[in-house]
């Protein structure tokens, strides 16, 4: 398995990804913002004066949020050199509380040793090789007590779906979604959707839950919280969670 990942592909995909993400902030009754709830609901306490690290910021959208909450500094770190020049571009209305680094979650090199109060990431572990590597290297840089928040697609509904379709629709209503069609979860590995979507542009990484909870408690991490966090629309997203939001303690 390839333990770096091609900071190309998702440079290639830059534009795409973050009219996605845009997309996804926009729902207001969508996921994201289902999960970016369990991020404050956790965190505004913890953040004012906190040194943040935002591992794999993406085009930076967490760390702009997470401002508001009176951080000393947030440090968003990601292998896209196009998606940290998308993170720049939108960072000067927030003055010197943001800075971006290009760094590997693997390693996060960049980062000083317990220098970190909080360490987020949003929906990024399962697109990184080496997910072991990463939860090692995020408990290095945080301090003794810090806090890991990070949410992720969920591994046991969110498992790898191939052409055939992720969902099983309503015979009575054709656009509804009535319930997911899990084919294969047992098997790890990286896999790629067979539809349109980030999924078949860079693929995924998938890992059953208890691989990655055994593997934050051998990187030396305590699980102090778990959310699955539905949405409010009534339908399948209020019943199925479609993401999984984890914190730890250093």
């Amino acid at each position: 398995m390839t333990t770096v990942p091609s900071a190309t592909t998702y440079d290639a995909y830059a534009d795409f990804y973050t009219a996605l993400v845009q997309a996804m902030l926009d729902d207001q009754h969508g996921f994201w913002q289902a999960t970016r709830a369990v991020f404050d609901a956790r965190l505004q306490g913890r953040l004012p004066g906190a040194v943040v690290l935002d591992v794999a910021c993406g085009e930076g959208h967490l760390g702009r949020h997470l401002t508001q909450f009176g951080p000393d500094r947030v440090t968003g770190t990601d292998v896209s050199t196009a998606l940290l020049e998308r993170a720049r571009g939108r960072a000067e209305p927030y003055g010197g509380q943001l800075q971006y680094l290009h760094d590997d979650a693997q390693t996060l090199t960049c980062i000083d040793t317990a220098s970190v109060d909080v360490a987020v990431s949003n929906l990024a572990i399962m697109d990184i090789p080496d997910h072991a590597r990463v939860f090692a290297a995020v408990r290095r840089v945080l301090r003794p007590g810090g806090v890991f928040v990070f949410s992720m697609m969920h591994s046991c509904f969110e498992a790898p779906f191939d052409e055939q379709g992720q969902f099983l629709m309503d015979p009575d209503q054709p656009e509804r979604r009535a319930a997911y069609t899990i084919r294969r979860y047992a098997t790890e590995g990286r896999w790629f959707a067979g539809k349109e979507g980030m999924r078949s542009r860079v693929g995924a990484h998938h890992r059953t839950l208890s691989t990655i909870l055994c593997s934050l408690l051998e990187a030396g991490l305590t699980l102090t919280h778990l959310s699955e966090p539905v949405t409010v629309t009534g339908d399948l997203g209020g019943e199925v969670p479609r993401t999984l939001v984890i914190e730890v303690r250093a």
